[in-house]
């Protein structure tokens, strides 16, 4: 995106317009968006990334 059209995400919402709060799509969206990033991870995918981190310490 280029961020020249208005209403684009990234320019601020013209006065007037609807804001994530105001708009249900918006707000639904966000609201999966916040359970999905406060969920835990599995413990399978932890275990996946400590032991690249151990492979990353062994080889530099």
């Amino acid at each position: 995106m280029t961020g020249d059209k208005k209403g684009s995400i990234h320019t601020p919402p013209e006065e007037g317009k609807l804001s994530h709060d105001d708009d249900p799509v918006l707000r639904n969206l966000k609201a999966v968006y916040d359970e999905v990033a406060a969920a835990d991870l599995p413990q399978h995918f932890l275990d996946l990334l400590n032991k690249l981190d151990e492979a990353e310490k062994r080889n530099g």
